[in-house]
């Protein structure tokens, strides 16, 4: 199928499915997991949730007590620095510090412009 081809609603629908598919369930809102077989939530997933899920207007519906979980676990992550950190990536074989290639200020950029689609 040509890119031109491809239905824009039909992609949004799945890539929305997916995004919620990914939801931790009984956690309070804004956790997600980066794959499936994944157990704990990762801090990119959420990010590039809100993200994703603005770009497709998806917000907008959004709770209040869903939007204020979900800005709150972002900014949980907050270091006294000012950058994000989240311990589920650091100390993985490979990965031990702070990589600054790809480390914390990587991740910044991301919670920033997340929690910018998320009103705060």
């Amino acid at each position: 199928m040509e890119v031109a081809e491809l239905d824009r609603e039909a992609l949004k629908e799945r890539t929305l499915a997916y995004i919620e598919q990914m939801r931790l369930r009984g956690a309070p809102y804004g956790r997600y997991r980066y794959a499936e077989g994944m157990p704990a939530p990762v801090l990119y997933a959420p990010t590039y949730a809100a993200m994703t899920r603005h770009i497709y207007g998806e917000l907008d519906g959004l709770g209040d007590r869903e939007r204020r979980e979900w800005i709150g676990y972002l900014q949980s992550h907050q270091d006294d620095d000012g950058l994000f950190r989240d311990p589920a990536i650091y100390g993985q074989q490979g990965y031990a510090g702070d990589p600054e290639w790809w480390g914390r200020r990587h991740l910044s950029c991301h919670v920033v412009t997340a929690l910018t689609c998320l009103g705060r």
